[in-house]
């Protein structure tokens, strides 16, 4: 997207928005509300591709869980970290051209504790860790992407502990991005 694309989405919001305020205070509160479910359905959607995208590769053992070979452990980490890294963009992006609706209808409704999020970029980062990670309140998951990503990790150490150096980058990437997402996974070694 160029800057001309950008400023026209943006200024087309913000037009928006005013518009929808200055005419009733009740007009603003529907048109907020219908973004905001818009928004998050659209959100969910992104992230369960993601999810399956992820956690597609490996196979399930005898009790559901996931066997991963080191191969597919080192894709599963790299993907995961790829596709978290484009979701932050992503959401940065959404969250600029929104901006108007950010400030002046989303953070006015976690303020008077009508929403769980204060602004998109938490918005963003809420949907992902319920649909991909499965943390949090509307998991469907439940747990089910961030024990997988454990054993992701355990697995590309290798039964030896050795660590290779690109599995460690990986390692690295995945706890920062969890640790961005204020998630604790907790994995021997």
């Amino acid at each position: 997207m160029n800057q001309t694309e950008y400023l026209e989405i943006y200024t087309s919001v913000c037009n928006f928005g005013m518009a929808s305020k200055a005419k009733k205070t009740d007009a603003w509160n529907r048109q907020g509300k219908v973004l905001f479910t818009w928004l998050d359905a659209e959100i969910r959607t992104h992230t369960r591709i993601v999810r399956d995208d992820v956690f597609g590769m490996g196979g399930l053992g005898g009790n559901g869980s996931v066997v991963f070979t080191r191969e597919a452990a080192r894709e599963v980490l790299n993907k995961y970290v790829e596709c978290y890294a484009g979701f932050e963009r992503l959401s940065s992006l959404v969250g600029n051209l929104l901006g108007f609706w950010d400030r002046h209808w989303l953070r006015r409704e976690w303020h008077e504790k009508k929403t769980r999020v204060a602004n998109v970029k938490d918005m963003h980062r809420l949907v992902w860790k319920e649909e991909v990670l499965g943390v949090g309140d509307g998991s469907a998951v439940e747990g089910n992407g961030l024990k997988r990503l454990g054993n992701a990790m355990t697995k590309s150490r290798g039964m030896e502990g050795a660590v290779e150096e690109l599995d460690e980058e990986f390692i690295t990437d995945v706890r920062k991005s969890l640790s961005n997402l204020g998630v604790i996974l907790e994995t021997q070694g």
